[in-house]
């Protein structure tokens, strides 16, 4: 799920902020986040005649809300205006224009950083000016976030491990199991915080600073009630995350997180 800003529509009237839901229908619907009301539902099977891999499918929504990319690694990346619901990349995003396979593409929570991945190549840049910062070979990318705060790129290569590279210096900071080995994890970085918080089955909920490694803060909980997803709160201070077993959404008040060197 994405949440958009409010957004300033052609005629000149601010709409509320927009929910995406991506489902295991594969279908893309536009919530309005005050009414409850879908506004739109986009079905990628027809667009693509099939040929998207859900397990490799991602959406993601520009900063100001205003475009919405879908990428997988076997189809062209599919882009809309989500003003005017048609097909086109605004001028920021015209890098991404590219007949090469793009699978990822990842904006910071201060919409100052953005990230894009084809096979076998990682490049960070600036979203405002347009200029690379760093460029990183990796054989394969599940999942990309950034963290400003430590200048910070986590890459999920789809294995239990997750690598941290500073994309200023372009060094390799750690490569580690936040959860012990082969344990199914979720996390979400911090806004406003150079941290990460996640959960895995080994019933801990987890806060790590993400340059140092070091553990900020931990809760356990009973394994047999382990998150399936979590989420963190635009501010920064709270994370929830979703249980199967029992189903209920537990919250969390996340600690303040300072940068540290490793």
């Amino acid at each position: 799920m994405l949440t958009s800003p409010k957004m300033t529509l052609p005629n000149g009237a601010i709409a509320p902020a927009r929910l995406y839901l991506f489902d295991n229908e594969h279908k893309i619907r536009q919530i309005d986040a005050e009414k409850g009301t879908q506004l739109k539902e986009i079905n990628l099977d027809k667009l693509t005649r099939g040929k998207m891999d859900p397990g490799r499918s991602h959406m993601t929504l520009a900063p100001d809300g205003n475009t919405l990319l879908v990428t997988d690694f076997s189809v062209k990346p599919l882009f809309w205006d989500t003003r005017k619901w048609e097909a086109g990349l605004a001028p920021a995003l015209q890098r991404l224009n590219t007949p090469r396979t793009l699978e990822h593409v990842t904006f910071s929570h201060d919409s100052k950083i953005a990230a894009q991945y084809f096979i076998g190549r990682l490049s960070i840049w600036n979203y405002k000016s347009g200029q690379d910062i760093r460029a990183f070979d990796t054989l394969n990318v599940h999942r990309v976030e950034l963290i400003p705060e430590a200048s910070v790129v986590l890459v999920d290569e789809g294995g239990s491990k997750i690598r941290a590279l500073n994309y200023n210096t372009g060094k390799e900071l750690w490569n580690e199991r936040l959860h012990g080995a082969n344990r199914f994890v979720v996390y979400a970085t911090i806004p406003k915080s150079p941290a990460l918080v996640s959960a895995g089955n080994d019933g801990s909920i987890r806060v790590t600073e993400a340059s140092s490694f070091n553990e900020a803060a931990k809760w356990l909980i009973d394994p047999g009630q382990s998150a399936s997803l979590i989420a963190v709160s635009p501010d920064g201070k709270f994370a929830a995350t979703f249980h199967l077993n029992p189903s209920l959404i537990r919250l969390w008040a996340l600690p303040t997180v300072v940068a540290k060197k490793r």
